[in-house]
């Protein structure tokens, strides 16, 4: 991937050349006036052609990033900086996309790059430094969180919230298995909240500790969003085994085995919550089984008395719009949908792939309709 940036650089010499040549040709003073002209009008078409194609690009590389399809962004980034090498928006974009898809050399090599554009600003300052602490770089990351901190007072922006940063990763390579949580709770995106939740999980079991129960909620809330159902299965059973009072575990395996149609663990989860005596835990599997039997009805019609009753919330109102979907009950949908949307959703970044689910399928109801 870095000889394909080489060769990237190169061709941008290459056509920078070509086209000092091309200018020159223009200028020359052997052409008369009407061979200028053609010139120009030529040279005014081809500059035409190319911001159409930069705005087509720009709009297919969006398309790709909701769809999150990074992988396919980063060539339309790359394509993107060779056609427009003044833009720093293109760098910025393309390091996210690298970070995406765990590219974390090539992300910091442009985020760098960008760096240098924004003169230091902290909050590229800010990103650089997780991403040297995600790579191990503990030294590295020490040192940008600073250098962020100190920028904030040239930036005039308030420092606080670098100086948390800062003062976390000071103290990281001490005592990091306890610093996690807060690393964790920091990080921008779910690629790099999801890669350090797995880290972390690794330096307990290391250690001989036990993960801590919101690190073990991370990783099987985000390998859920990514449809990962069997490891978010696994990081829910880890949860229930070393914390077993803690009922959320519960109902969030419960939708694991529902996605994955494993009715008999379904049923078996079910025994655990009536031993327990929790009613509202039970009643919530109970109508993720009556849903992977095939009764969605009875399943609608066990989320619904549920809700606005407690806790769970998001995952009842966003279970009912699944289903009033399967029903193509749009109105349903839609008004349970936005009920899911006006919730304070507790990690609301956690969620967004179901955000996607919900409304691309009410869009294509829509649509058919």
């Amino acid at each position: 991937m870095q000889r394909k940036n080489k060769y990237i650089i190169i061709f941008i010499v290459i056509l920078s050349t070509l086209l000092t040549i091309n200018i020159k040709n223009i200028i020359s003073p052997n052409k008369n006036n009407q061979e200028l002209s053609n010139d120009i009008e030529n040279e005014e078409e081809l500059v035409d052609i190319e911001k159409e194609k930069i705005e087509t690009l720009e709009e297919l590389v969006a398309l790709y990033e909701k769809e999150e399809k990074y992988d396919d962004a980063v060539e339309i980034y790359n394509e993107l900086l060779l056609l427009d090498t003044q833009n720093d928006q293109y760098l910025y974009s393309l390091a996210i996309c690298y970070l995406e898809i765990e590219e974390y050399e090539l992300a910091l090599e442009f985020l760098k790059a960008y760096d240098e554009v924004k003169s230091h600003h902290p909050t590229t300052l800010f990103l650089i430094s997780q991403v040297y602490l995600l790579l191990g770089e503990f030294e590295h990351a020490q040192q940008i969180a600073n250098d962020a901190v100190a920028a904030t007072k040239i930036n005039n922006t308030d420092p606080q919230y670098y100086a948390e940063w800062s003062e976390i990763v000071d103290s990281f390579d001490v005592k990091k298995e306890e610093a996690w949580v807060d690393v964790i709770e920091g990080l921008p995106l779910n690629s790099m909240k999801l890669k350090a939740s797995e880290t972390a999980i690794k330096d307990y079991h290391n250690a001989n500790k036990y993960p801590h129960e919101h690190i073990l909620y991370n990783a099987g809330l985000l390998h859920n969003q990514y449809g990962k159902y069997d490891q978010a299965i696994q990081y829910f059973k880890e949860r229930i085994n070393i914390y077993p009072n803690l009922k959320s575990s519960y109902v969030l395996l419960a939708e694991n085995y529902y996605l994955t149609k494993n009715i008999s663990e379904l049923n078996a989860l079910l025994k655990m919550v009536e031993e327990n005596d929790w009613i509202l835990e039970e009643k919530l599997i109970s109508a993720f089984i009556t849903s992977t039997q095939g009764d969605y009805e009875i399943s609608r019609e066990g989320f619904d008395n549920l809700a606005y009753t407690g806790e769970y919330q998001d995952i009842i109102f966003s279970n009912l719009t699944r289903l009033s979907l399967r029903f193509s009950d749009h109105t349903s949908a839609q008004d349970y949908y936005n009920t899911f949307m006006g919730l304070e959703l507790k990690d609301f970044s956690y969620w967004q792939s179901t955000v996607n689910e919900l409304s691309d399928g009410i869009d294509r109801m829509l649509e058919i309709e």
